[in-house]
């Protein structure tokens, strides 16, 4: 038995039961007539494949979206980018230093700064949503995060564009979170070693909360470099989350909210 995680975006029809599931695929990643396991809403499925051009994990028709990416020249960013084309969405990139990103078929450079509201409209043009996982890069009082995101809510409400997924620390609380002790702790400590860096954050969250947009805010935990494993959790500090995710699945996991309404304007916390 495989198990096919939140990774992966499927067009899925209900039979009977939750055990008939039925994924509906033409991908040569799926076996048709073999069994596998999906991730919804930390439940897990049995379901079965078969033959149907309806898969949005492999570019059939119907499933890609054109993404702009803010933060696509870092880590994660890249990342992103990368699953996104492998997936058949049409990305554009806005970075000050495009050379960052590997060109690549279905890829749009801009270069510009994301404080440069004028950078920010031309590289959401034709954008049907919006990620954005840009973070600090320094613990400085320069909040080039929340500046940026500024712009970007307004570029997305001038273009009449509603959907942005953005990500964030796990420090950045929610009101469902239930941390614990070790949990407060953690976060004492980032807003102490780190204060700007959460400060910016802060106002990065707090904006796109206050936004009209169709918003979904990503807060995780520790980045690991491990390699992607297409499973992770969403949930709620200190209910049903861990402390580590590795970016490969953060970023799995970002596209995997393009399609799902489940935490449209919710701020849940993601990890391994």
């Amino acid at each position: 038995m495989s198990d096919l995680t939140g990774g992966f975006e499927m067009t899925v029809k209900r039979g009977w039961s939750v055990n008939a599931v039925q994924i509906r695929c033409n991908c040569p990643a799926f076996t048709p007539g073999a069994i596998y396991r999906y991730h919804v809403r930390h439940e897990w499925h049995d379901c079965f494949a078969l033959e149907s051009p309806e898969c949005s994990a492999c570019g059939a028709p119907g499933a890609s979206v054109k993404l702009a990416i803010f933060g696509a020249t870092g880590q994660t960013g890249r990342l992103v980018a990368q699953q996104a084309l492998a997936a058949g969405h049409g990305v554009t990139a806005l970075g000050r230093d495009p050379a960052r990103v590997t060109p690549a078929a279905g890829l749009r450079l801009v270069r510009g700064d994301v404080r440069d509201a004028a950078a920010v409209a031309q590289a959401i043009e034709g954008a049907e949503a919006v990620v954005s996982v840009l973070g600090p890069s320094r613990n400085a009082p320069d909040f080039a995060v929340s500046a940026g995101t500024a712009n970007i809510v307004a570029a997305m409400r001038a273009a009449g564009l509603r959907r942005l997924i953005v990500t964030s620390g796990a420090a950045v609380r929610d009101p469902l979170d239930r941390p614990g002790l070790f949990d407060n702790l953690i976060a004492a400590l980032v807003r102490r070693a780190a204060r700007y860096v959460y400060e910016d954050m802060a106002r990065t969250v707090a904006l796109v909360r206050a936004s009209d947009l169709d918003w979904t805010v990503l807060r995780v935990p520790r980045l690991t470099d491990g390699p992607v494993t297409g499973r992770w959790r969403l949930g709620y500090v200190g209910a049903g989350t861990g402390l580590r995710l590795a970016r490969a699945d953060l970023a799995g996991c970002v596209l995997a909210q393009l399609n799902d309404p489940a935490y449209v304007r919710r701020a849940p916390a993601v990890s391994n």
